[in-house]
């Protein structure tokens, strides 16, 4: 698969991007560094427990009214 083929699968603007990084190389090279970080992965944790942090913080207030 290619890298626009890859951009096309996931909707993304091919164009745009090599508009901006100018070459193929640099767009793989941004690609592969975005699938090693692990930002998204901790933020997509760190969300799923705010529910639960709002409900406890909810209950510290019910209990102090």
């Amino acid at each position: 698969m290619t890298m626009q083929e890859c951009y096309e699968a996931i909707g993304g603007n091919y164009e745009a991007v090599l508009g901006r990084l100018h070459s193929e190389a640099l767009i793989r090279r941004f690609a592969l560094k975005f699938l090693e970080d692990q930002s998204y992965i901790q933020l997509k944790q760190a969300l799923e427990k705010v529910p639960e942090a709002y409900e406890m913080t909810i209950e510290g207030i019910k209990k102090g009214l």
